[in-house]
């Protein structure tokens, strides 16, 4: 990789030249404000640098790594004068029917607060912007002051050429070119029909304006009144009444119009001599390319290696023909993150949405919401999931691996795929055990880690593939159901173990390498030696994780083939504390606290408005409802109410579970793994 520093004008970077600079497939959604937007504003016509840009050169193709919200920024403030006023009233806080010495007024005081320092000083008291410049006024600077203050005042002349000061008069630059309806509102060249209206683009307007600028004849190159009227004239067909009430108009407002064309020269000028400093990326990885993302937005948003992804030609290839699923489903996605929707269904979105077509009853993988939060965990998903199977493994590399990988058909390779991996979780769900874990609304993602979810069904795939994809029904697919169960157990096992804490990177690849032995049960006495450790309240030392012990509750009463009885829709379970934990609190020097978060004090427990445990002591608890579940689901007897209500009597607790899931984790257990 190579890389080097260099200038670039605010012309060339959003200009005719920046089609060269292509926007990655993905970027997240803009999240600069109006505010934000017009501090770019400020640090243009002050003639500061505003900022680094990352682009990455791949194949002779510039991608735009870094910047997009600076790019957009600049863009608006090239060619919309209307939006720069909007970014005003967000900044400098001042109202539609503010009158013109009011704006400027705020305008220099917020300039000032902003930027820290006196530019001016401005010796009027009425903070006239006509009064005579005073270089003494401005701080000693390495910049040309005396510029600075020019480029500012363009920028205030700029807002106030949009300021009506009229309620009624949402903006004056739009106002005006409408020319009293001398000139039919349809007929005019910069209008965009909106709900059966015209409305003024002032894209298009400005481009109109600066057209005629470059055509003027006029030594100054601000077209005379007369080029002006002569020029619109000459691209509208008008009545005789129409040519007379266009030039009276014209004339009657002719200082705003030259003062018009004044501004937007000069602004335009401003912002084409503004600088952005490009970190220009050649061949670099996608690691490298990560690395230094991640050191010039320190502090920022970090950058996934599967985002950055989209910012190289491979990814940006458009897919054949595909399928309406996917468009479905890639529209969904980029609404939902507030993203234009593309036309077009390119190789990274198959990536980006594989797990949104995955999975539809989340027997393996936690129903996320589609929304930004969730977006990177799913999109990142779906990115190892292909480099598991692709290029069995799902580290950074094995990901960018997926580029060289030439046996991937990805015009209809990733549909069939997702057929496939759909089949193999149809035959998991229709296994008995799986029906019980289920019934608790538990994907085996939340139970366990996003990396083992993604094993479980990794390496299932494997072996189905290998079994020659046996249909449901047939003597193959129940062999299959069989090894889930043995792989769930082993998953869990090492969940529980914390074999899977840190980096799973390298053990995923090694467990794809070794298919057969991670589809091998635990031996019994491994889980009894782990069991009553846990029954302890420790784990090699250390006082388990509540969390943890969660999972190992849920995954018991799968083993015990308990199910949730629901009272009303609202109803759902979670596990909870069966001697609350203020009791046990109160009562810690007089016991060993270490119990509170084993499994022996946990059970799942209905949760919903009108039915709550909370922290009651069991004795006090009156719902009937509550009460069945607990004798059900803990194996309480009526007099257990009594007992288990008091803190002291957790060791008698412990004695009376332990039992049951030594219980469940061998004999229930070596029923479910042989069935």
């Amino acid at each position: 990789m190579s890389y080097s520093i260099v200038e670039k004008s605010a012309n060339d970077f959003i200009g005719s030249s920046s089609s060269i600079i292509k926007l990655p497939r993905f970027q997240r959604k803009q999240t600069w404000k109006a505010a934000d937007n017009f501090k770019l504003c400020i640090s243009v016509f002050k003639g500061y640098p505003i900022g680094v840009v990352i682009i990455n050169e791949v194949e002779q193709e510039q991608w735009l790594l870094d910047g997009r919200q600076r790019r957009n920024a600049l863009k608006l403030m090239k060619e919309n004068p209307i939006e720069v006023y909007e970014w005003a009233k967000a900044f400098i806080k001042f109202k539609n029917t503010s009158s013109e010495d009011d704006v400027r007024n705020k305008f220099w005081s917020k300039i000032d607060i902003y930027l820290q320092t006196e530019m001016v000083k401005d010796k009027d008291s009425n903070n006239n912007d006509d009064s005579e410049y005073d270089e003494n006024d401005i701080e000693e600077s390495s910049f040309n002051a005396q510029q600075q203050y020019a480029s500012l005042s363009t920028l205030l002349e700029l807002i106030l050429l949009n300021h009506s000061g009229n309620k009624n008069i949402a903006n004056k630059f739009d106002y005006m070119f409408k020319f009293n309806g001398s000139i039919p509102e349809s007929d005019l060249k910069y209008v965009i029909p909106v709900n059966g209206n015209y409305k003024i683009d002032p894209v298009k307007l400005q481009r109109k304006l600066q057209e005629i600028i470059s055509e003027s004849d006029s030594s100054n190159s601000i077209p005379t009144k007369d080029e002006f009227i002569k020029y619109f004239l000459g691209e509208y067909r008008l009545t005789k009444d129409n040519k007379e009430k266009f030039k009276n108009y014209v004339t009657q407002n002719w200082s705003y119009y030259k003062n018009c064309l004044d501004i937007i020269k000069r602004s335009q000028y401003v912002i084409e001599r503004a600088t952005v400093g490009v970190i220009r990326l050649v061949k670099a990885s996608t690691l490298d390319a990560q690395n230094i993302f991640s050191l010039v937005n320190d502090g920022g948003t970090k950058l996934t290696a599967e985002e950055l992804l989209s910012a190289r030609p491979f990814w940006n290839r458009v897919v054949a023909n595909p399928s309406e699923e996917v468009k479905e489903w890639v529209g969904k996605l980029y609404k939902e993150l507030k993203i234009d929707v593309p036309e077009e269904i390119y190789r990274w979105d198959l990536g980006a949405t594989l797990l949104l077509r995955l999975d539809k009853n989340h027997i393996v993988f936690q129903k996320l919401e589609l929304n930004e939060d969730n977006f990177k965990n799913l999109m990142s998903l779906g990115f190892k999931l292909l480099s598991a199977i692709y290029e069995k493994g799902i580290s950074t590399n094995h990901v960018i691996n997926l580029e060289k990988n030439t046996t991937i058909d990805w015009n209809v390779g990733i549909d069939k795929l997702i057929q496939k991996l759909n089949m193999v979780i149809d035959i998991i769900s229709r296994a008995e055990f799986f029906k019980f874990l289920h019934s608790w609304k538990k994907s085996i993602m939340e139970l366990i880690t996003n990396a083992a979810a993604q094993e479980f069904l990794v390496l299932l795939y494997m072996k189905w593939v290998d079994m020659k994809e046996p249909a449901i029904g047939m003597a193959n697919a129940k062999k299959l159901q069989r090894y889930a169960v043995i792989l769930f157990d082993r998953l869990m096992y090492e969940y529980c173990t914390k074999v899977w804490k840190g980096s799973s990177d390298s053990k995923f690849a090694r467990d794809l390498k070794n298919i057969d032995s991670s589809l091998t049960a635990i031996p019994e006495q491994q889980w009894m030696i782990v069991i009553k450790e846990f029954a302890n309240g420790t784990y090699n030392g250390d006082i388990v994780s509540f969390e943890i012990m969660k999972s190992l509750v849920y995954y018991y009463c799968a083993l015990r083939e308990f199910i949730p009885t629901y009272e009303g829709d609202n109803t759902c379970y979670e596990v909870d504390h069966l001697i609350a934990q203020n009791i046990i609190k109160k009562a810690e020097s007089h016991i060993d606290v270490r119990l509170k978060d084993s499994f022996i004090n946990l059970s799942p427990l209905p949760k919903n408005d009108n039915c709550k445990k909370n922290d009651k002591p069991l004795n006090k608890i009156d719902d009937p409802f509550i009460k069945d579940r607990i004798k059900c689901l803990a194996d309480f007897e009526e007099k257990d109410f009594e007992t288990f209500s008091d803190a002291c009597n957790i060791e008698e607790l412990k004695n009376k579970r332990l039992p049951l899931y030594i219980e469940a984790f061998s004999k229930k257990r070596e029923k479910w793994l042989t069935k």
